[in-house]
């Protein structure tokens, strides 16, 4: 006989997405957090319904209004850098995969400052709306 768990069935009548998460499985870990308290906070800040880590596929999985789903991937990514991070603050190493998604999540905020970025905003003057 099986045990039964208690945790709630994720919505089915809302939008589904998953977020490929290729990271070790002690990175997981520390992303959902003890008891999934960061998966719970990520959830009440975000106002999405359910997020659930599927260790079988490597997936985290979003249940939410489409529009807060780019709020969530961008806490989960937060969580995840802040992890990285003080895995490197603490002297440790990190493997090739952690290292790599580091390095692309440091290249995508960049890119997102440099292209948001408009020194006539500072002086003042808003953008032109094209």
């Amino acid at each position: 006989m099986q045990a039964e768990n208690n945790y709630p069935k994720p919505p089915f009548n809302t939008n589904y997405m998953q977020y490929g998460f290729a990271l070790p499985l002690d990175i997981a870990k520390q992303v959902i957090g003890r008891n999934g308290c960061h998966f719970k906070r990520i959830t009440q800040e975000t106002r999405v319904s359910y997020i659930w880590y599927d260790s079988s596929q490597s997936v985290i999985e979003i249940w939410g209004n489409y529009t807060q789903i780019p709020f969530v991937i961008a806490a989960i990514e937060n969580q995840i850098y802040y992890i990285l991070n003080n895995i490197l603050k603490n002297g440790n190493h990190l493997d090739d995969v952690s290292h790599q998604w580091l390095h692309a999540y440091a290249q995508r905020c960049y890119q997102w400052y440099t292209h948001s970025y408009n020194p006539m905003w500072n002086k003042g003057i808003p953008p032109n709306p094209q």
